[in-house]
């Protein structure tokens, strides 16, 4: 089990920041961000933070708000108090009950490094890469999360939060 990263910056409750970050490590931010951020390692946008702009980093923890976008190498997590706002090109992607998305997703293997693109279609349901819903393998995965009006998409743990989810993204495991 890899240990968690350590906390390389925070932008705490209350402050603002605008421009370019980059870094390695893992970064929190509980205040306001307005621009770009790039990291090959962990973004975590807390409950209170609110995060606009162009965003490429590998994995994504948000508990706040974030909108613009996104692109995410190897995990987005939305938790229950997260919304997710633009477009969104992900990996992997899990959803906590209570999460909010309004956004265009594309979730599955990434293509070479570029400017997120909408997603075709833009159903209530996302797409986790590992076998379609009669259990056969496919490039199109299992749909999980919730759909509009707090109805559960169909699939195996669709709407159910993994406990465990938040401390392997934080450790590097994925999900």
């Amino acid at each position: 089990m890899a240990k968690e990263l350590p906390l390389a910056a925070l932008l705490g409750a209350g402050a603002t920041y605008g421009g370019d970050l980059r870094f390695e490590g893992r970064v929190r931010i509980d205040g306001h961000f307005t621009g770009s951020i790039h990291t090959t390692d962990v973004l975590e946008v807390g409950s209170g933070g609110r995060v606009e702009g162009i965003l490429d980093v590998a994995t994504l923890l948000v508990a706040g708000t974030v909108s613009g976008k996104v692109r995410v190498g190897r995990t987005l997590l939305v938790e229950g108090t997260g919304t997710l706002l633009g477009e969104v090109v992900a990996a992997n992607l899990e959803v906590e009950p209570g999460a909010r998305i309004d956004a265009h997703l594309r979730i599955g293997p990434l293509e070479a490094k570029g400017p997120p693109t909408p997603a075709r279609g833009g159903g209530a349901g996302v797409r986790r890469p590992a076998r379609s819903l009669d259990g056969s393998s496919s490039d199109r995965g299992e749909v999980v999360g919730r759909g509009p009006a707090g109805a559960e998409a169909d699939g195996p743990g669709a709407g159910t939060p993994d406990e465990g989810a938040r401390r392997r993204v934080r450790e590097g495991e994925g999900l």
